[in-house]
């Protein structure tokens, strides 16, 4: 079957929830868990975090930290980096030929599981123990969380998807190969002009289909896949363009001199400025923000070299750079050492302050945390900041971006003291879910495998409410009981010590009920343990580092 030309976009089309346009309507409506609006609302929910860091060693836990990686707890879910894991060699294309294959019951099968081994092991060289590991973990998965949520392994892996895309071209790569390894399987309406003979044609005109801003669907939803589209839409400013690239983890040695060292507290720092330039209108860095910050020549060079495209923003070169960049400076203090001068960034707040002082001299002119949110400020984009301090271990600076648009975003610059140093990304919702819309979601649990009751959208919509705990009053009152619906609920929300002691209120009703399971009391456990302290070093398991 030859392969249509995938058309080349450019970076306006870095991916966003706009992006989902028209992936629902192609799918018949049982197959609405293959779109990948399913893997955004996940990826965009806090299930997958909470899963690997609370859930259990089953097959979802262990499928989850196979995908994913987190260097500490309370760190922004990564990808993982792994080359020793057969997942870091997922392509859009492998996830739709695996997809396929398991739909068409075809997994088991040694023919066909040899045409998407052969090439993946070529690439990878991970052994074949590996990679059948990995690939029986998305039956295995699917299996077992029949009942609870239908499809759970898929649309995992479309959440990983949605994650590592970094065009509307990936989703388009994942469905054509979807498409081309269905075998004979009603996967797609018939009435589609997505077929074999209009598909260039289809393609063409999908890539040029978005939504722009659209308002949040206000009235209970229903199964048409316009409505489930737009809200999630409407909901979220998709994870790939509220962000400017994330930067990943490195280790340099110093203008070629000294041992290899990691860089987080340089990337912590460089990845706060970067967003603070990040034109999310635009798509791209706006330099000209760096002469209202009052940056220093030296800086704004940096950027112009390294930032001219996003592109750039993760290479190997910037990260040298930059960790050279920051290397050797008198007044700032570093953890190691070579026979040109002083690298790697000593982790510690009052160290921080004295680097953004030298790199914006003109504003910084005060060695305070709220200095450091005003030089940030801008006429686009305006900068608040908190911080918790603890002398022994370090600080959280809480920065809390605000757009003329009316979109904000969070990020924690999280400094462990002489350890490292992360910056967390909170995922941004334009609006929250109405009590209206969510009531009678959590009351249909039984209709989950139905679109607009997919597990995905209701974890996605329990992701953006502000305060969690008067949901769990709503819930007991208004939307009933069941097991079901508390174990979506516990990785669904979003947790902190206030939640934890009202989950610990509710538990006589919960045991009264028959819905305290030992499963809900584990995940509670793991969760008080690992949010005792907010500079907990380790995540509350070590499978599937990255």
């Amino acid at each position: 079957m030859s392969q249509p030309t995938i058309p080349v976009l450019t970076c306006s089309d870095f991916l966003h929830g706009g992006h989902l346009k028209d992936t629902l309507d192609i799918f018949q409506p049982s197959k609405y868990y293959l779109s990948p609006s399913q893997g955004a609302c996940l990826a965009n929910s806090l299930f997958i975090q909470n899963t690997y860091n609370f859930g259990a060693s089953d097959t979802l836990g262990t499928f989850v930290r196979e995908l994913f990686h987190q260097n500490v707890f309370g760190e922004t879910l990564l990808l993982t980096r792994n080359k020793s894991k057969p997942a870091f060699f997922l392509t859009p294309e492998r996830i739709g030929h695996w997809i396929a294959l398991e739909e068409a019951g075809l997994l088991k099968d040694e023919k066909h599981r040899e045409v998407l081994f052969k090439p993946w092991y070529k690439e990878s060289r991970c052994s074949r123990k590996c990679l059948d590991l990995l690939l029986d973990l998305l039956p295995l998965t699917n299996e077992e969380y029949s009942t609870r949520f239908p499809h759970a392994g898929t649309v995992l892996l479309l959440g990983f998807l949605w994650m590592k895309a970094d065009t509307k071209t990936c989703l388009g790569k994942y469905i054509l190969s979807l498409y081309d390894h269905a075998e004979g399987q009603h996967i797609f309406i018939n009435s589609s002009p997505f077929t074999m003979r209009h598909r260039d044609d289809w393609l063409a005109k999908w890539s040029k289909t978005q939504f722009h801003d659209v308002d949040l669907v206000h009235h209970t939803l229903h199964d048409r896949s316009q409505d489930i589209e737009q809200l999630i839409h409407s909901m979220i400013v998709g994870k790939h363009n509220s962000f400017p690239p994330s930067i990943p983890s490195n280790s340099f040695k110093y203008i070629g001199t000294g041992t290899s060292r990691p860089d987080c507290a340089e990337r912590g720092i460089r990845g706060l400025i970067n967003i603070a330039i990040f034109d999310i209108d635009k798509q791209q860095f706006d330099l000209e923000r760096l002469e209202e910050m009052g940056a220093s020549e030296e800086l704004k060079r940096f950027f112009r070299i390294y930032c001219h495209n996003l592109g750039s923003v993760k290479s190997d070169s910037a990260g040298q750079a930059w960790f050279n960049f920051l290397a050797g400076r008198p007044k700032v203090l570093y953890l190691s050492s070579s026979d040109i001068g002083n690298y790697e960034v000593l982790p510690e707040d009052s160290n921080f302050l004295q680097i953004f002082c030298e790199l914006f001299p003109r504003k910084m002119v005060v060695k305070e945390w709220a200095r450091v949110a005003e030089t940030l400020s801008t006429s686009q984009c305006h900068v608040r900041v908190s911080v918790e301090k603890d002398i022994a271990r370090g600080a959280k600076a809480r920065f809390q971006f605000q757009y003329p648009c009316g979109l904000q975003t969070r990020v924690y610059l999280k400094i462990v003291y002489k350890s490292h140093t992360h910056l967390i990304q909170e995922t941004p919702i334009k609006q929250a879910a109405t009590e209206g819309q969510l009531v009678p979601l959590l009351q249909n649990m039984n209709s989950l495998s139905r679109a607009s009751y997919s597990p995905a959208l209701v974890s996605f919509l329990l992701a953006g409410i502000h305060d969690p705990t008067n949901l769990i009053d709503v819930i007991l009152k208004k939307a009933g009981t069941s097991i079901d619906l508390w174990w979506l609920l516990l990785f669904s929300l979003s947790w902190g010590k206030d939640l934890i002691k009202k989950f610990k209120r509710v538990g006589c009703h919960l045991k009264e009920e028959n819905l305290l399971t030992k499963e809900h009391s584990q995940f509670l456990k793991t969760a008080r343990r690992s949010l005792r302290s907010p500079y907990t070093n380790k995540p509350p398991t070590t499978e599937g580092s990255g």
